[in-house]
This record gives C-alpha cells, structure tokens and sequence, in this order.
C-alpha cells in the first residue's frame, strides 16, 4: 500500500477536517467502516450539501489517502497516522497503559546513565545527544499523561451519563477497570517512597542535567546551543514531575468517588441489606441463629491492651503529689510617697532673700531637699518660663547635676531671669 505525501494528507486533512474529524471520533468505536458508513458520516457533516457531492468526498479522501482499503477486504480504515494526529488534538484518544510509561521511565534510567558517563569523561558530543534523548522521553510522557487525564475525565463523564436504572457495576465498570488497571499503578510509580520509581528517576535526570551544564561551561567554555539543550531539558525534567503529581490528584479525586460509590454497593453491603429486611420482617430470633450469618463471618479477633506510653501517664498520675507553695504573708507596713507642694511665691521670696544664683536648677535642688526629682524639674521650669522681662540666656557650658534618681544634663540659667509664675 503506497503511502500519501504529507503535504497531500495535511492539505486534505485541512479540506475535510469536518468529516475527518467525524469519522475519527466514530472509529473509537468501529474501527472499520463500509462504504455506506462512511456516507452517512458525510451527510451528517456537510447536510446543505448534495448526494453527489457527498460520494465527491468520499473519492477525494480515498484518493489522498486519508481513507485506505484494507487488504483483501472491501472494509475501509482511516489512515493510522491520521487517526492519531486527530485524536490527540482533539483529546479523543483512549486511555494508555501504565506499563508504557513504566518502559519510558526505565529508558530516562539509561540515558541518564549515559549522560553521567559522558559528563565524567568531559564527552561534549554524547552529552548533548544523552539530552537530547532525555527531552524525548520527558516529551513523550508529558504528552502521554494530558491525553491519559483527558481519557480519565471521559470515562468518568461516561459511567455518569448512563442510564441510572442500570446496575452500577455495568455502569461503572470502565471505572474499576481504569482505577485498576491504571490509576492504581500509576500512584504506586509516583510515590514519593522507595517504590515510586518515577520521582526517583526524574531527580536524578534533574541532577545529572545540572551537572552536565556546569562541566561543560567549565571545560568547554559557554556554549550557546549545547547548553541551551542541556538547560531546557532539565527545565523539562521539573515540569514533568509536576504534571504528573498534578495528573495523577486530579484523576484519583475524579475515579475514587466513583470507586467507593460501587465498594458501598458492594456484595457485603447487599448481604447485610438482605438480612436486615428478613429481621424487620420475621423477627431477630428467628433469623439470627448460632450459625455463621452469610458474608458476615469474621474469625479474627481484636484484642484492645494499653501501652507503655498509656501505662507510664497512668503510673504518674496515680503518684502525683501536688507541690507546695508557700503563699506569703501580708505586708502590713504600708509606705506612701510623700506629696509635693510647689509654693512659687515662697521659692520667689528665698530666691530675693539669698540675692539670687547663677544656677536656677542647682538652687532649688538644694532648698528642696526633701522634693521628689520630678518636683525639682517642674519648679525649675515654672521658675524659667516667663513671658515678662528679658529671654533666658543659658550658660555656654553644659553641666551635670546629680539628683535623687537622675542625672541631669543643663545649661545654668542666672536666677535673674526668673520671673512670674507662667500660666499652668
């Protein structure tokens, strides 16, 4: 059987994408078709159109190739190719195999071994070519596991638009086998344990990658496309485990309601349905005897013991002895902070008696002994403050004075420039 030109078959497939894609979504189903079959997908596609033009189509994709005769048969196929160039754009594609992806999984192993070898050996050429084996592989499965999610939404949408008057295990049935057959082992190859051989082996991709890149920078200087090749497949190497972690929560958060929708169903759950009904019915004496109940027989039991950890809480509990606190007794000596009274009028008076001072702050300190620092540094600035008479002007020299409880840093202010008390 001759095979079409690609540019005929895209040129065609461009024409016809109406009815190719028709008849691509029909042969998930028949994977065959008679001549008569595939007129009547035509005529479905294209209804403004005439009989004759309809039998037009169906010559033109004969002829580029888009339909073949099978051998010895007057049955018709779509071009494999074809089929599968329609299926994957349009999502249309049934569900993979996980031991496919097991297989490629295990060829990722083997190139990056390859690459290992080759960056050790400082191997420019067969590093480039072990990347560029790898970015297949990583290729190959992230295109894999979109179709795998899009076939799992599909089945899913299935088992749900069926008659729901049917059984559930004929509903579902595509279900359990897809979780099974699929999903299950796929989790498994995913886990992040000792078992999960997909993580494991995209990691070490990853690594080897990095490490790729940084020998050939240092030994071969920085090589534009070499390292490009490197850099983007270990880029590729990330983003695959994360589709796949992302790939695999969304089909199991999708297929294990169904799952355990069909488990509460379960033959179990029937038998214990069953007998329910017969004791509303008959009574519990006369349905429950000394025999074993159908499917309800369990011959293993469970014996409930504390552990050590329980043990040695109830052993400090039964020992505990509460401490003792001494509470202390009351202070009957009670100690009050004396009140100040600030009397300007009188500070005013002594200040005119002593003929005044060449430090305010230092004077009233040692007048008022007795007076709190808080006391002293109102006074001081009750006294300084005035509104009448000529501005205060502070000594040059600053000067420490040593209260009660501070030290304060001033200026001396002359006691002639005190004047009448300012408003409070």
């Amino acid at each position: 059987m001759a095979t079409p030109s690609p540019k005929v078959m895209t040129a065609a497939l461009a024409q016809h994408w109406e009815v190719i894609e028709r008849l691509c979504a029909h042969a998930r189903e028949v994977a065959t078709f008679e001549l008569d079959e595939i007129e009547r997908v035509i005529a479905r596609a294209l209804p403004a159109r005439s009989p004759s033009d309809h039998a037009n189509v169906l010559q033109d994709l004969v002829s580029r190739g888009l339909v073949q005769r099978l051998p010895r048969s007057d049955r018709r196929r779509i071009h494999p190719d074809v089929l599968t160039y329609v299926q994957r754009l349009t999502r249309e594609r049934d569900l993979g195999l996980s031991g496919v992806i097991a297989a490629r999984i295990e060829g990722i192993r083997a190139a990056t071994a390859a690459l290992q070898e080759a960056t050790d050996a400082s191997d420019r050429p067969r590093m480039v070519a072990a990347a560029r084996q790898l970015w297949q592989q990583f290729d190959d499965i992230g295109t894999q596991l979109d179709q795998d999610r899009h076939a799992i939404m599909e089945v899913a949408e299935r088992a749900k638009a069926m008659d729901p008057s049917l059984p559930l295990a004929v509903r579902y049935r595509h279900v359990l086998d897809a979780f099974d057959q699929y999903v299950d082992p796929m989790v498994s190859m995913m886990d992040s344990g000792p078992g999960g051989i997909f993580h494991e082996h995209l990691q070490a991709a990853g690594d080897a990658l990095d490490l790729a890149v940084r020998r050939l920078v240092t030994t071969h200087g920085y090589l534009v496309t070499e390292t490009r090749i490197l850099r983007d497949a270990a880029y590729q190497a990330r983003e695959l485990r994360r589709l796949g972690r992302e790939v695999m929560h969304q089909c199991t958060s999708t297929l294990l309601p169904l799952r355990n929708e069909i488990r509460e169903h379960s033959t179990l759950a029937a038998a214990v349905g069953t007998v329910l009904g017969l004791v509303r019915k008959r009574g519990a004496r006369r349905v429950l005897t000394n025999d074993y109940l159908p499917f309800a027989a369990r011959e293993r039991y469970h014996k409930v013991s504390a552990g050590p950890e329980v043990l040695d809480i109830m052993a400090a509990a039964r020992n505990f002895q509460p401490a003792t606190v001494d509470c202390p007794e009351e202070d009957t000596t009670e100690t009050h902070t004396p009140l100040d009274v600030i009397d300007l009028d009188d500070l005013r008076e002594q200040l005119a008696e002593d003929g005044g001072t060449d430090d305010l702050l230092a004077w009233i300190a040692s007048k008022k002994p007795h007076w709190q620092d808080a006391t002293v540094l109102t006074a001081f600035h009750a006294l300084a403050r005035s509104d009448k008479g000529p501005p205060a002007e502070p000594a040059a020299a600053l000067e420490w004075l040593d209260l009660k409880a501070i030290r304060v840093g001033h200026h001396p202010i002359p006691a002639d420039v005190a004047a009448e008390e300012p408003d409070l």
